[in-house]
């Protein structure tokens, strides 16, 4: 599995361009699309994944559509803030406008789901907590968190639908794992599942069994 991480953002926001020679999948389209357009290169994209409905994780989700005739693949409360400018945080980065997706164009997932795109199989787990409509994505033995899971760190959950007490369980939820896996944050550097199991203080204070 080839992991490409694209982060020209501001705001150090992680765009994902994950699978094979053949065929990719698009997580969290916040980059700009001509610099993913260049990494997807001449591979078939397979679909585009949201890990939640921030706006600094799907603001050029438009601009692909246009270039990739692709679904979007995200929790139904995703697509509710997608269309709210207030509580997907848009305004907070100077957009008013809502984000409309044609219903045929979308896709809800599901806490425990699997999809299998061609060869790429992936493993939705649902992990409310930053937003009710988190989500993370499994593939192989790595796992794309979204704002659950950071390097040492969490994400905040002052912002709407944010609960901290749904955040701890969904920590516990994914770091009781017994096997290691690589842990790919929607914004930061990369880390493992060892690794915060032992070093992040969230999980650390709060783990459960």
């Amino acid at each position: 599995m080839n992991i490409e991480i694209l982060c020209e953002t501001r705001d150090n926001s992680n765009t994902y361009i994950v699978g094979n020679e053949e065929d990719v999948i698009i997580i969290d389209p916040s980059n700009d699309e001509r610099s993913i357009k260049r990494l997807v290169n001449n591979r078939n994209v397979l679909g585009i994944f949201l890990t939640h409905g921030h706006f600094d994780h799907f603001k050029k989700i438009h601009k692909l559509l246009k270039i990739y005739d692709v679904l979007v693949y995200l929790q139904k409360n995703a697509y509710l803030k997608l269309q709210d400018p207030n509580t997907s945080c848009a305004v907070y980065f100077g957009c008013n406008e809502p984000t409309i997706i044609p219903k045929d164009k979308i896709v809800f997932v599901s806490d425990g789901q699997n999809l299998i795109l061609n060869e790429i199989n992936i493993k939705v787990i649902f992990t409310p907590g930053h937003t009710n409509c988190s989500v993370c994505y499994k593939i192989d033995d790595h796992l794309f968190s979204g704002d659950t899971i950071f390097y040492e760190g969490v994400g905040r959950w002052d912002l709407p639908t944010g609960s901290s007490y749904q955040l701890i369980e969904s920590l516990n939820k994914v770091l009781k794992s017994k096997t290691d896996f690589n842990i790919y944050p929607g914004h930061g550097e990369s880390s493992s599942c060892f690794h915060e199991s032992n070093f992040n203080p969230y999980y650390i204070r709060n783990r459960r069994g």
